[in-house]
């Protein structure tokens, strides 16, 4: 659906074509975790504890894109809205570099601060070793993802949910596929174990980047 659809059909079908497929899109971020939370809790309760853990910080950097996200889609629909095209393209532009510098400075300090952090949040010597292990790996794609999800917002601004949600899923079932591989090893891919999750995830976003 365009942007000039949004203009002309009802209100009440232009929201039936752009809730679905963000519905969509929604559940494949979902199965990012579940896909994680499954594989990981094979490998023991130890392994999964520490991947709880994680949680409140993940998602602290997921309502971070959120944030972004909102405020890029209000201010590119009121420009496409207006017939300010171009301002609208240089503004999507600024705001993903934006977006990038902003999560790669935030995920260079979370990083250095792993250990202090997670032993503030509760976290035992026996699961440290094991959320270093991921949360090392997985804030090098904090940046990929919080970038992908301000960009979905961008298209959705312009009424292209589709697009998105497609992209999302792939993303979620490529995620899945790569977890199975990286966290148990098959063939020459020796078994990871909960940085393997990790690296799912990162490998996963990075494809959606590009």
């Amino acid at each position: 659906m365009s942007s000039s659809d949004l203009l002309t059909i009802p209100v009440r079908t232009a929201l039936i074509k752009m809730t679905l497929p963000m519905m969509m899109g929604i559940v494949s971020l979902m199965l990012f975790n579940l896909a994680d939370i499954y594989f990981v809790g094979q490998l023991g309760a130890t392994e999964m504890a520490a991947l709880a853990f994680t949680f409140p910080v993940t998602f602290s950097v997921v309502s971070l894109a959120i944030g972004f996200g909102i405020g890029t889609s209000a201010i590119l629909a009121r420009l496409i809205g207006s017939g300010r095209h171009e301002e609208a393209a240089v503004l999507t532009t600024d705001n993903l570099l934006m977006t990038l510098i902003v999560v790669l400075c935030v995920s260079t300090l979370a990083h250095a601060l792993i250990t202090p952090l997670y032993h503030w949040l509760g976290a035992d010597t026996e699961q440290l070793p094991f959320i270093i292990d991921y949360m090392g790996i997985w804030w090098f794609g904090a940046a990929f993802m919080v970038t992908n999800m301000v960009a979905s917002s961008s298209l959705r601004a312009r009424g292209d949910t589709k697009t998105p949600g497609i992209v999302m899923a792939t993303s979620s079932i490529l995620n899945v596929f790569l977890d199975s591989i990286l966290i148990f090893g098959w063939g020459p891919v020796p078994a990871m174990g909960i940085a393997g999750a990790a690296l799912a995830s990162v490998i996963s976003w990075g494809c959606v980047f590009l």
